[in-house]
Parts: structure tokens; sequence; C-alpha cells
């Protein structure tokens, strides 16, 4: 990996942080205010540039695995799955879990992970 590949993908895993961090109190928001339509379009945008940026610094898990998250935020938003406590819960497992894997990516950035049982969650 050249320097320049090195700056971008260490710069993404900071906003990535922050980004996150909103996310985190937009969902804790949405729980107290399930059918704020802003609040859920501020969490797609959130979800939505976290997979688009992750994916063009090359950072495939984070990508796909928000992809999967960014799928159950948007069928929230068109109010084909209702907001739930329950919702609320697997949404903040979903930020709990990129946190995890960009916290594991500052320190290799070879890192791989296996979302798959957390993905089933989000299929049910």
């Amino acid at each position: 990996m050249d320097e320049f590949e090195k700056e971008l993908k260490t710069d993404f895993l900071t906003e990535a942080l922050s980004l996150l961090d909103d996310s985190e109190q937009a969902f804790l928001a949405l729980e107290g205010d399930k059918h704020n339509v802003d609040l859920m379009n501020q969490i797609f945008r959130l979800a939505h540039n976290l997979k688009g940026t992750s994916r063009a610094v090359g950072f495939s898990d984070v990508a796909e695995f928000t992809h999967e998250m960014e799928n159950l935020i948007l069928k929230v938003k068109e109010g084909i799955i209702p907001v739930t406590d329950a919702i609320v819960s697997l949404l903040l497992e979903c930020n709990d879990h990129i946190t995890v894997m960009i916290r594991m990516l500052n320190m290799d950035m070879d890192a791989k992970f296996d979302s798959a049982e957390i993905i089933v969650k989000i299929h049910k």
C-alpha cells in the first residue's frame, strides 16, 4: 500500500468513528421519536455515506455489512418495517459492530470480519 492510499484509509477511519458517533446519537433520538422523518433521513444518509466511502477506500467487509444495515434502514424509512424498540436495539448493535470493525482496522488495515451472525438478525 502506498503512502497516499494509507492516508486515504486513515482519514476514512477517523471520519468513520465520527459518523458512527452521530449515528448512535440519531438511533437513540429515534427511540424517543419513532416517527421523525428528518431523523430517518439523517440516519439513512449517515449509513449511505459510510457504505460508499468504505467501499471507495477498499474496506469491503465494512462496505458489505453497512450495505445490509442500509437496506434495513431503508425498509424502516419506507414504513415496511415499523420503528420498534427491538429495531432500534438492532440498529445500535449494527452500529457497535461497525465501530468494532473500524477500531480493528485502525490497528490492522488488512483485518477481515465475519458479520454473518448479525446479518441473520437483520434479515429476520
